[in-house]
């Protein structure tokens, strides 16, 4: 699956949620490292069609699986790819996610907190035990 994902189109969505779908029969059917792969790819899929596209929350449900599958060492440079886009939406709706699991959350991608909140609310890295 990672090389379809890596090899379609820009313009190519999967706002009607087949992808989520298929990822979540591949956790259920596969190893975790088999289906990490997959979900790098599609990381890197939402990052590259930010810019030209507003993406379904479909597009953008890569945050439950990531914590489903991935260890923490191999989720948080994901998260940080992925919370380094600028669209607000985006940021959101992922941080969401990220919150309500939040104590399956290692401390570095708990930290993540501030820096994805510092756009929205000025002053927030400086919050004293945010992120914590």
């Amino acid at each position: 699956m990672p090389a379809v994902i890596d090899n379609l189109p820009i313009s190519v969505s999967f706002a009607d949620g087949k992808l989520p779908l298929s990822v979540e029969q591949a956790i259920a059917a596969l190893r975790p490292t088999e289906v990490l792969p997959t979900l790098r790819s599609w990381a890197k899929r939402v990052v590259a069609r930010l810019d030209r596209f507003i993406l379904s929350e479909f597009e953008l449900a890569i945050v439950d699986p990531l914590l489903d599958v991935a260890p923490a060492n191999e989720r948080l440079p994901i998260l940080r790819d992925l919370f380094a886009v600028q669209d607000t939406g985006t940021r959101v709706v992922m941080t969401k996610w990220l919150a309500a699991r939040w104590d399956e959350l290692a401390e570095e991608e708990r930290e993540l907190l501030p820096v994805i909140l510092e756009p929205l609310l000025p002053g927030a890295a400086q919050h004293p035990g945010l992120g914590r």
